[in-house]
């Protein structure tokens, strides 16, 4: 336990430093509001789209949080070290995930906000977005879909060139 609260407060200290490239990132969350703006291309019926829409922030968020982290590990050839000593796998890989599940799930969050407030603005009462369980619980499942994939790719594959071509797919 205490490997993995070492490794949570690495992480947050590292997604705090780097809060330039945390607002870089923000546009993700307008993404929902872009769709539902933009009705005449309903790939999605609109009763459906918030809910694909709000996981699909949390699941791009979180996996390029974590993708992103260990891409600078390797980078800066930490990883190795760190998978070398006797520190129990099973604590890196949660202290990776844990951390960017978090902020992909609070960006999801900002972005449920945003989308109720356009809806009601755009649609009126004519599309009422309900926030359910299915909206509390399912983005956060996805979220740590997307940290945990994320991670577990970049610690399988070692090709740096793989890894963030594979994050800009998977994410």
């Amino acid at each position: 336990m205490n490997y993995i609260n070492a490794f949570l407060h690495k992480e947050l200290w590292e997604i705090k430093s780097s809060w330039k490239k945390l607002m870089w990132m923000s546009y993700i969350i307008l993404l929902p509001l872009i769709f539902l703006y933009n009705s005449r291309f309903e790939i999605i019926p609109k009763q459906m789209q918030p809910i694909y829409l709000v996981t699909l922030v949390a699941f791009a968020v979180s996996g390029q949080i974590s993708s992103n982290s260990l891409i600078r590990e390797k980078n800066y050839k930490t990883l190795d070290i760190i998978l070398c000593k006797n520190i129990p796998k099973y604590s890196v890989v949660i202290g990776k995930i844990l951390p960017s599940t978090l902020i992909g799930y609070i960006y999801c969050l900002v972005s449920l906000c945003l989308l109720k407030v356009a809806s009601f603005a755009i649609y009126g009462n004519q599309i009422k977005i309900e926030v359910t369980q299915l909206f509390i619980i399912l983005p956060l499942a996805i979220a740590y879909l997307g940290s945990s994939a994320s991670v577990l790719a970049n610690l399988i594959i070692r090709d740096e060139r793989v890894i963030s071509l594979m994050s800009l797919i998977i994410c």
